[in-house]
């Protein structure tokens, strides 16, 4: 649609004083560019007007076709919201309303015409009401300026901002080139204001009442280059839309080859705990690290959960307040690498809630494949078992040691600790035997039990009656390392790599018990921790494990070099009566329990008594 008149208005009244509205530019620069804008869009006998006194609106008579009205100058709104321009009427300021100014600019269009409004003042969006309510069908206004905004001046180039920026865009070769509508010179000139001051942008508003007006210039291609030009650019849109098909596609399939899919099931747990969350952790044993990805708060009523878990050595730790205040370690290990044909879905089940709340202080580890030893070779799942995170301690063990012995079923030479207390303190065994845990613990400094959390060192004997007394058994070796390793079968609880600062070991420097390395506590070692939660397995002191007919040690222990402390390392008993004495010092116990039993009874899998399994010996104390 060609342009059949075009009138440049120039408000060019002075406005109030108290506005304190600053001196515009010569108004007459700003027509002629648009002028000279608009010039390829008009007809060849089109009309061009320029009004700057609003007298000269009773000599012109409505034409029809399309009709485009410029008016620039200011523009303001008084206290109660009313639009107002400064004219000029008779050569003297007139202050018009914008009901009266719509009723002018009404004049000049045909009953069967269209109009194009630009109003380039401050605070044109005001007049959007006047229009509404004076104006009908046919009619689309660009304003340069929002309700409260200013609409600028270029003072180099002695004209308005909104008429540059229309310059710009009518001028361009491509807007030029096609027809287009209003709709799209008004985002043009959003996307061009601002651009030539450092303000913000001026909010340029649109509003069309009917048919959206389409502006087409003489230099528009014709229909057949445009029908080329449109089948271009549909091709361009569809090759764009095929662009970004493929890269989610790839995106898509990249985030699939690197993802597995995880789900809980939890069961009641809510009835024993409570804060409920679930932490993944990604590990890297290659470099001792572990990284906490995220933590996913349970809610109570939730039995299930569903999670996205990256490909990897991955740990999934369900943690929880329980309600006996008692710490557990429930965690999933799983070690996928990366591809699309390679396992996505894992499920792991809790064991019920009855079985975690009679478990305290221990952790589960879950049936699955897992690798042994020092070549790493793929084994066959066990079965799903409980192990205690830490080894008893000798505040745990010792009212044990002397209930076993007051009953004659333990003798002191048959007992690290009940021996050390009568080498170091003042007792005789009738006054062992007389005397309470809690007593030993406040007169005996110099013994072992300066330490009571330190793991109890405990002879065969010992551990095979404490064993059978807790209702728990001692480790299988192959339950104790997969424990202490995971199923990635890393060296060290912690990774691949030695770290001195996570282990208790090292050979002592000198002969005697003041100069031997001391057993400690196990929270000294948090980083001694395994996939499992399994705390201070290596090193330390040693735990006795079930190996075929014979208990054996297994983790190394705190005489030995750290790095010779190794989650697969294996050390039987001496058979000389000295070496043995001096062996069990350095042993602790480890209890087990197979899951989906009861805390108190007795595993078939494990060894709770001494039996014909095991060769008689005769139990070893230390020198």
């Amino acid at each position: 649609m060609v342009i059949h008149q075009l009138y440049l208005i120039r408000l060019e009244g002075s406005p109030p004083s108290n506005l304190g509205l600053p001196q515009l530019s010569k108004l007459s620069e700003s027509t002629a560019l648009v002028c000279e804008s608009f010039e390829p869009y008009l007809a060849d006998k089109a009309t061009v007007i320029e009004i700057d006194d609003l007298d000269q609106f009773q000599l012109l008579a409505p034409l029809g076709g399309l009709t485009v009205v410029y008016l620039v100058g200011h523009g303001w709104c008084a206290s109660d919201g009313a639009f107002s321009v400064a004219a000029r009427a008779n050569n003297a300021t007139q202050i018009v309303d914008g009901s009266a100014l719509v009723k002018r600019i009404k004049r000049l269009i045909a009953t069967e015409g269209t109009l194009l409004l630009l109003v380039d003042t401050c605070e044109a969006a005001a007049l959007i009401g006047k229009l509404t309510n004076d104006i009908g069908r046919g009619v689309t206004a660009i304003f340069a300026s929002a309700t409260g905004e200013r609409a600028w001046n270029l003072r180099a180039e002695q004209v308005t901002e909104f008429s540059f920026c229309l310059h710009e865009v009518l001028l361009d070769p491509d807007f030029l080139a096609s027809p287009s509508d209003a709709l799209e010179l008004a985002h043009q000139l959003k996307t061009r204001t601002g651009q030539q001051l450092s303000t913000k942008r001026q909010t340029i508003r649109r509003i069309a009442f009917g048919q959206e007006i389409v502006l087409s210039s003489r230099l528009s291609a014709s229909p057949e280059r445009r029908r080329r030009r449109t089948f271009a650019r549909l091709r361009a849109r569809h090759i764009a839309i095929g662009v970004a098909v493929a890269l989610t596609v790839a995106y898509a399939a990249m985030l699939l080859r690197q993802t597995t899919f995880v789900t809980i099931d939890i069961g009641p747990l809510s009835q024993i705990a409570k804060n409920i969350e679930l932490q993944t952790f990604l590990l890297a044993p290659e470099l001792n690290q572990e990284r906490q990805l995220d933590t996913m708060p349970i809610a109570l009523q939730q039995n299930s959960i569903w999670r996205r878990v990256p490909t990897g050595n991955v740990v999934l730790r369900i943690t929880a307040e329980y309600h006996d205040r008692q710490p557990r370690e429930i965690r999933f290990h799983q070690v996928q690498d990366p591809g699309f044909f390679t396992r996505k879905r894992f499920r792991y089940v809790l064991p019920a809630a009855e079985e975690i709340n009679k478990n305290p202080g221990m952790a589960y580890v879950s049936a699955g494949s897992w690798k042994q030893g020092a070549e790493r070779r793929e084994q066959r799942p066990l079965e799903a078992f409980w192990i205690d995170i830490t080894q008893t301690t000798i505040a745990d063990y010792l009212p044990f040691a002397l209930e076993l012995y007051k009953g004659g079923e333990l003798q002191p030479y048959e007992s690290v600790l009940l021996n050390d207390l009568l080498r170091h303190s003042q007792f005789d065994e009738q006054q062992l035997a007389a005397t309470t845990a809690e007593a030993l613990f406040q007169r005996c400094e110099e013994s072992l039990l300066s330490c009571p959390d330190c793991p109890a060192p405990m002879t065969e004997k010992e551990v095979l009656l404490f064993a059978k007394m807790r209702g728990k058994g001692i480790p299988l070796a192959e339950q104790w390392e997969l424990a202490a390793r995971g199923i990635d079968g890393r060296d060290f609880p912690w990774g691949e790599r030695i770290d001195e600062l996570r282990v208790n070991a090292g050979l002592p420097q000198g002969r005697g018990w003041e100069n031997r390395q001391r057993l400690r506590r196990s929270s000294e070692f948090p980083g001694n921790r395994s996939p499992f939660g399994v705390l201070d397995t290596v090193g330390n002191a040693g735990d006795w494990t079930v190996a075929g007919d014979d208990l054996m040690l297994m983790g190394g222990e705190l005489r030995q070099n750290a790095e010779d402390c190794k989650t697969f390392a294996r050390m039987n008993l001496p058979s000389a009566q000295d070496d043995l004495a001096d062996f069990a010092w350095r042993v602790g116990f480890r209890g087990v329990l197979p899951a989906n039993t009861i805390s108190g009874t007795v595993p078939a899998t494990s060894h709770t008594h001494e039996s014909a399994r095991f060769p008689e010996r005769r139990a070893a104390t230390h020198n």
